[in-house]
Parts: structure tokens; sequence; C-alpha cells
């Protein structure tokens, strides 16, 4: 196994590909605004992760150990730390959703549909509101409860 990365501003950017590699694998056949959008998210999210771990007396190599499964005890002192730090979680979350989608297309078949998802990916559009999400998540939740019930 190789040596842990430090993060600091200069060598980020490794630790910032690698975990690209982990949550979305390549993104080299994205066209290059994509890919900066994704590297520029990735850098801020990633950046705050690891100042939260580190305030919460992880080392970096505990972090970076589990980079591809976020920890969720981090995740959620980290919305609670700043409010900032909430909305970067939702850009994650949301970039991370549309780079999915954006890499399941087709761009020969489906040009417009492929655009408009870079598009959206770039501009860091929400396609539903968290109220919409939230209440879809809601009607799930009973749902199962009823069927657990019958």
């Amino acid at each position: 196994m190789s040596q842990p990365i430090r993060a600091t501003k200069k060598n980020i950017d490794p630790i910032v590909t690698a975990a690209i590699d982990a949550h979305l694998g390549g993104i080299s056949s994205l066209p290059s605004d994509a890919k900066s959008k994704i590297i520029e998210v990735y850098r801020t999210f990633f950046t705050a992760y690891l100042y939260i771990g580190r305030v919460k007396g992880f080392s970096e190599d505990q972090i970076l150990d589990h980079i591809s499964d976020l920890d969720q005890d981090l995740i959620e002192y980290m919305q609670h730390f700043f409010s900032d730090y909430q909305d970067l979680y939702r850009s994650f979350i949301n970039l991370n959703r549309l780079a999915r989608e954006l890499l399941q297309i087709d761009s020969i078949k489906y040009p417009k549909q492929f655009d408009d998802q870079v598009k959206a990916l770039i501009s860091g559009e929400k396609q539903f509101s968290d109220a919409l999400v939230f209440d879809q998540l809601l009607s799930i939740h009973d749902t199962d409860k009823h069927e657990r019930q019958n």
C-alpha cells in the first residue's frame, strides 16, 4: 500500500482525484467545463471534510482510508458546524447525482440530453426541491411501514 497523502494546499489535488475515482469513476470522457466543476466542488468539499475530521480528532490517514464511504458522523458534525458546510454538502451530493446521471448518457445518441445535463451540472442546478425530496422520502417510509404492518 502506498504512503497516505497529506492534505495541504499544495497536494489536495491527488486526494481530490482519488475521491472522484472512488465516488464517480473516470470522468475523462466529460467536457472540460464539467470536469472543472466536479474538481472544484470536490476540492472545496474534501478540504472542509478533512478539516472537520481533524477538529474531531481523526488523523488524515483515518479519514483517507475511508474516502469512498464518507463517515456519516463527520458529515453530521460538518452540517452542524457552519451553515456554509450544509450548503457545501448539499452541493457535493447534488453534483454527484448529476455527474452519475451524466456519465450514463450516450452523448452520441442523445446529444441534447447530454448537453442539458452538462449545463445542469455546471450551474449546480437542483432539479428537485428539498421539500419534494423530503416528501418523497416520507412517502416511501410510510409505504414501507404500512406494508410491514400488513
